[in-house]
């Protein structure tokens, strides 16, 4: 991967909003809540989902995930939304992130 690639970062909503600051990226398992019938996740969490969605760099840094299987919040998707994303494309669906 070239530093072109990550050139993206530098437009991140995200950049700089670092734990020391209070956002915290890398929830502890469990305090994700994903989108299940009747779950919302945190008050927390939804900050930092609202920050992603907002984020004009949401697709790369999803695909990116995607690619590397960093844990964490990226692209407005937790560590295992993107395992589903992951399945669905095996099985040559296409899903929104």
């Amino acid at each position: 991967m070239t530093d072109n690639d990550n050139d993206w970062r530098k437009k991140a909503a995200c950049r700089g909003l670092t734990e020391d600051k209070g956002f915290d990226w890398f929830p502890a398992r469990g305090r994700y809540i994903t989108a299940r019938v009747g779950s919302n996740p945190s008050g927390e969490i939804q900050t930092l989902l609202d920050i992603c969605n907002s984020c004009s760099v949401r697709e790369p840094c999803l695909e990116q995930a995607l690619r590397t299987g960093d844990a964490g919040i990226w692209g407005g998707t937790s560590s295992r939304q993107r395992r589903a994303i992951k399945k669905e494309r095996a099985k040559g669906i296409q899903t929104d992130g």
